[in-house]
């Protein structure tokens, strides 16, 4: 898939993906590394892309310097495990925010919206309070057929 780490202002568009993993995913740094040195994901455009296989339309879950202004629009899923991903973990730290999946359309998707801040249950946190923080999280006109919600 296409992963978006530590980077700004990014359009990805006009993009088919048939992949085993994320299959558009915005991270941005990972645990003590991404608190220290700080480099954020900021203005990032998927835009008019279509998805056959792959784990979905992702955040994280690597969200230590923070993620903000993100859209997903226009995307197509046909058969992914996820559709909308929004994922980190205690200890990791970082805030998400401005976060928009506009005109997702998806058939056959195993689970239509996954959110998970305990993403690697049972891993040694690097730092027990670094609590990871979703906000302005916007999902419109999103069509889920033949898939969990």
């Amino acid at each position: 898939g296409i992963d978006v780490d530590c980077s700004r202002d990014v359009l990805v568009e006009r993009s088919r993906l048939d992949v085993g993993d994320d299959a558009l995913c915005v991270k941005a740094g990972k645990d003590w590394f991404g608190r220290t040195f700080g480099y954020p994901s900021t203005n990032i455009t998927f835009r008019d892309n279509v998805v056959y296989h792959g784990h979905g339309i992702t955040i994280g879950s690597e969200t230590s310097a923070g993620i903000a202004n993100v859209s997903f629009e226009n995307i197509s899923m046909h058969g992914t495990e996820n559709g909308v991903r929004m994922k980190s973990e205690r200890g990791r730290g970082g805030l998400v925010s401005g976060v928009a999946y506009r005109n997702v359309t998806m058939v056959g998707v195993g689970t239509a919206i996954s959110l998970s801040l305990n993403y690697h249950e049972g891993l040694p946190k690097t730092n027990a309070t670094a609590t990871p923080r979703f906000d302005g999280i916007v999902i419109e006109n999103l069509t889920a057929n033949h898939s969990m919600v």
